[in-house]
């Protein structure tokens, strides 16, 4: 995996309003909306609490 590098993980318009677990290059991101409706990426690495289990909390991932 390059560091510091965009990579694409998923369509803004397939996002919708629910958190998604995304596997890039053999890790986890949860890629989910913040509270003024912008994607955000955070990488799942709790389990098993992973992120995208979690409920949002003003519109952020809390575990």
């Amino acid at each position: 995996m390059f560091i510091n590098f965009w990579y694409p993980v998923i369509r803004s318009g397939d996002l919708g309003a629910q958190r998604r677990r995304v596997p890039v290059l053999a890790h986890e991101f949860v890629v989910f909306r913040d509270a003024t409706g912008r994607p955000a990426v955070l990488s799942d690495l709790h389990p098993p609490w992973w992120l995208a289990r979690q409920r949002p909390m003003q519109g952020w991932v809390s575990c």
